[in-house]
């Protein structure tokens, strides 16, 4: 029998290389909209980037949770 490998990655879903820690889904929400506001700014796509980010945003602030977080 082979010895089975020791799991090194990141345990519950967190990345490895994850700069902060989330603490609810409101902080993850928040983010979320944090960065599509960033592609807004400086798209990464000529063509598709800006109409993308709309569509990504437009379906979240459908949430009450995340609409919250504008005001």
């Amino acid at each position: 029998a082979r010895p089975k490998k020791q799991h090194s990655g990141a345990v519950n879903g967190e990345a490895s290389n994850s700069k902060s820690k989330f603490k609810t889904i409101d902080d993850v929400l928040k983010g979320l909209v944090e960065w599509l506001c960033a592609r807004l700014k400086q798209p990464t796509h000529p063509s598709r980037g800006v109409p993308t980010t709309i569509n990504c945003l437009a379906t979240l602030l459908k949430e009450p949770v995340v609409r919250s977080s504008f005001v």
